[in-house]
């Protein structure tokens, strides 16, 4: 079977993210992104999980570029777990923030429990629904079970993380149950960045045809469609790790420049407290030979100087 897994390397694959930031776990599938937006044109999308928006603004991008009127909601606490590896939240959720003003008409951020904004969203609604929050088996199959109604029959669900097994990582379990569940027909994963399950709910020809070109070209050869992407993945998570060291170098040179400000300030400050004794003393001194009795006592020391008493 032939597949022209060559005609994926147009301007969706090419496309450079214009944001890049915190972890580089899901970098390596922004390609796939540009892909399922463009394939997809979902009219509304939600993600539990924004972190430093990685992925929430590479579907924002993929959108603007397709000029598909999408909502796309980003949930996230900005709170650290136990998966996180722990970090400033405030500090994220700005820089979140700052690149949500790219795209005002497009993306919503709430920062809230997943919980919480589940009431807000009406069931059969969600075209494309991204779970990246808590990654705990438990945690997964809450959020999993708890939005499941608020997808349309078509919808599609990306879960990330699906390749890590290490500690108490339990999306890997919970998403060999999906494939159990839905069967293999109905997902597509990458090994790639950490893992990342995709789950069609309907049938093939529920999805447009771009849709249903890569589903057709994954039963054939799955292995040609994650090759593809993840070559595709390797250049973005390539650049990001040069920007992540040049990043690194910048800011120690920063450091650097502030410690030599600091001590420069430091020895201005010493010479300036120097150069103010000094000047007391000299006022001090020319206080006494201006005064009365240093001017009467004159002949005296004089004399003295002249006999050496």
């Amino acid at each position: 079977m032939h597949i022209p897994l060559s005609s994926w390397y147009d301007d969706i694959l090419e496309l450079d993210p214009e944001h890049l930031a915190g972890s580089d776990s899901w970098a390596g599938h922004i390609p796939f992104a540009f892909y399922l937006i463009a394939a997809l044109a979902p009219k509304t999308l939600v993600e539990l999980g924004v972190f430093a928006g990685n992925s929430l603004f590479a579907f924002a991008q993929a959108a603007s570029r397709q000029q598909i009127a999408s909502r796309i909601i980003g949930i996230d606490t900005w709170e650290s777990d136990p998966h996180s590896g722990g970090y400033d939240g405030d500090s994220i959720h700005r820089l979140v923030c700052e690149q949500q003003a790219r795209y005002p008409d497009k993306v919503e951020l709430k920062r809230a429990t997943f919980d919480a904004i589940r009431p807000d969203i009406p069931d059969n609604t969600i075209d494309l629904l991204h779970i990246d929050g808590y990654h705990h088996y438990d945690a997964v199959s809450h959020d999993f079970h708890s939005w499941r109604s608020a997808l349309k029959p078509e919808g599609v669900i990306l879960f990330h993380d699906i390749a890590v097994r290490r500690d108490d990582f339990g999306v890997w379990r919970f998403w060999d149950e999906i494939k159990a569940s839905h069967g293999v027909d109905r997902v597509i994963e990458f090994s790639h960045s950490n893992g990342l399950g995709v789950l069609f709910l309907g049938p093939d020809d529920a999805y447009p045809e771009k849709m249903q070109a890569l589903r057709k070209a994954y039963a054939g050869d799955p292995q040609a469609v994650q090759t593809c992407f993840r070559l595709a993945g390797a250049r973005i998570a390539e650049h990001f790790a040069h920007r992540q060291t040049r990043r690194l170098a910048d800011e120690e040179k920063e450091r650097h420049a502030q410690e030599l400000h600091r001590e420069q300030a430091a020895h201005t400050a010493q010479q300036n407290e120097l150069a103010r004794q000094l000047n007391i003393l000299q006022t001090q001194h020319r206080q006494v030979i201006e005064s009365s009795s240093w001017r009467l006592t004159a002949p005296l020391r004089a004399l003295r100087r002249k006999t050496g008493l």
